[in-house]
């Protein structure tokens, strides 16, 4: 199966409505991009984490990918995604769940 596209919804002065999606067992992916802000909402009675993926490497060095811990029945947000450091060769962030249940995220756009 394929990693499923979040499109997001764009930030307005007037406001605009946005919609949750659900955590995709292959993984999400959204445009990257400033500034791009993606909120996760875990409402399980678990932690649970999301991996965002870092293709490229710094002075030869590969760099990790990020791992952002999601308590149970949070929300966070993850903002600042430096595209030359998180896009992958298609434009889009990566992310990985390591469960799925009641998980949900929200991509906010310029």
């Amino acid at each position: 199966m394929a990693r499923e596209t979040v499109t997001g919804g764009a930030g307005r002065a007037t406001g605009s409505t946005v919609s949750w999606e659900s955590a995709a067992a292959d993984g999400n992916r959204f445009p990257a991009g400033w500034p791009v802000v993606a909120l996760i909402r875990n409402a399980s009675a678990s932690p649970i984490t999301a991996t965002i993926a870092r293709p490229g490497t710094v002075d030869g060095e590969t760099l990790a990918d990020r791992e952002i811990t999601v308590g149970a029945n949070t929300m966070v947000a993850i903002g600042q995604l430096d595209p030359s450091l998180y896009a992958q060769v298609d434009g889009y962030v990566y992310i990985d769940w390591s469960a799925i249940t009641n998980v949900q995220l929200i991509v906010v756009t310029p």
